[in-house]
């Protein structure tokens, strides 16, 4: 399968004829048109950020698997840039199976075709159409791997980079023009798969937003901890909620007023009936309340109530809501997943723990909850410890990179 993936990109360059008209005046004389719906988000022409005022902006087809807040995010910093944007994602039809992916090529090409830089979140499976639209229309493309693109954790029945998928993973990544990664840990799983020196560049958060709220009161008579998850049966077993719903049952031994909140996008009622009964079965109906589909002001507010902020996940990209929590000032306790260290140092602004053992990540709660002292020392560092993670670090790096491209 991979030397049949090999095969179409190397021999793409032939699959259009322009017969000596650029991109562009080939795309107007073929009388393709783009649907103004599928202009990002009602995006509106800037000024451009390139040195002469006399070159118009510069045009990126940013595609990905899902939409995503994090999408929205990446076009809004994209925008900023002064760079006009064409959005499109796999799943924004209701096709299903391979009829998704070609309706995707149908409808990204004339994006691609009109851009001057592909830029592509997922390295599969719509990196792969990234590369090969990108290879057809002779545009460098940019390939952001998150982490279920490039992983494979089979215990957990997690990722994509196995079996058949792994090898057309490696050609997107090694036809690429540039990879980045939205972490060290997800940049070495990249490598590890074929990609040439990926540039790592974090996931961004809004930190203007995401701040401490002084008028926000912590509940009275209660110790309250907070989770954020959307609640699917994969994230059931990827953030190891069972483990965090066992370390509550345990720590509330000491701490009977203990009450975990789960925040999260109610994704699918099978997983939510699941946690119900998880929850139902250890007995600690009254120290778990949920609050789903929230808005981001209310989340935030949620950060700024808890006294701990709790992440049992076993794998993550990048731990966004950690970074979050941090950023409103939250002191964290964290599973160890192999990210994490790149944003919690152990006892210095978080605490880390052996992910899957619920009784050690009890032990830790009790010891934060009980140690008013080190968890205040914790929450003082939180802040102003995701500088590395703000928007504008991300908005910068990725311009440069862009503009590498196009100049």
């Amino acid at each position: 399968m991979e030397s049949h993936a090999y095969w179409f990109l190397n021999q793409s360059d032939n699959l259009l004829d322009l017969k000596g008209e650029s991109p562009v005046q080939a795309l107007r004389n073929a009388q393709i048109g783009l649907d103004p719906s599928k202009i990002t988000h009602n995006c509106r022409s800037r000024e451009s950020s390139r040195a002469s005022d006399n070159h118009r902006p510069v045009t990126i087809a940013l595609l990905s698997q899902w939409d995503g807040s994090w999408l929205r995010e990446e076009t809004r910093l994209l925008n900023e840039l002064g760079y006009r944007v064409y959005y499109d994602h796999v799943c924004h039809s209701g096709w299903f199976g391979p009829l998704r992916y070609i309706f995707f090529f149908v409808t990204a090409f004339p994006h691609v075709l009109l851009s001057d830089v592909v830029f592509c979140w997922f390295v599969y499976p719509a990196g792969l159409v990234a590369v090969l639209l990108a290879k057809i229309c002779r545009r460098p493309v940019i390939v952001n791997a998150v982490g279920y693109d490039v992983s494979w954790m089979p215990n957990i029945g997690y990722g994509m980079a196995q079996g058949p998928h792994r090898q057309l993973i490696k050609c997107v990544l090694r036809s690429a023009t540039t990879v980045l990664a939205i972490s060290r840990f997800i940049a070495d799983l990249a490598k590890s798969l074929g990609a040439r020196d990926p540039l790592v560049i974090y996931e961004a958060i809004d930190t203007t937003k995401f701040q401490p709220r002084s008028e926000v009161e912590k509940p009275k008579h209660v110790r309250s901890i907070l989770t954020v998850s959307t609640l699917s049966p994969m994230n059931i077993r990827r953030k190891d909620l069972g483990t965090l719903l066992k370390a509550v049952q345990l720590a509330r031994l000491a701490l009977p007023n203990l009450r975990l909140t789960i925040v999260g996008y109610r994704g699918t009622e099978a997983a939510y009936l699941t946690l119900r009964h998880m929850i139902r079965d250890l007995r600690i109906d009254e120290n778990v309340i949920f609050r789903t589909d929230i808005s981001d002001e209310e989340l935030i507010d949620e950060y700024c109530k808890c006294e701990l902020f709790v992440s049992s996940s076993l794998h993550e990209g990048f731990p966004t809501v950690v970074t979050e929590a941090l950023a409103c000032g939250a002191p964290v306790l964290a599973a160890a997943a192999q990210v994490m260290p790149e944003v919690i140092r152990n006892r210095y602004n978080g605490v880390i723990v052996l992910g899957g053992d619920p009784i050690e990540l009890a032990t830790a709660l009790q010891e934060l909850l009980m140690n008013q002292s080190l968890r205040f020392e914790i929450a003082r560092r939180a802040r102003s410890s995701v500088t590395n993670f703000t928007r504008e670090e991300r908005r910068a790096r990725v311009g440069r990179v862009v503009e590498g491209l196009v100049h």
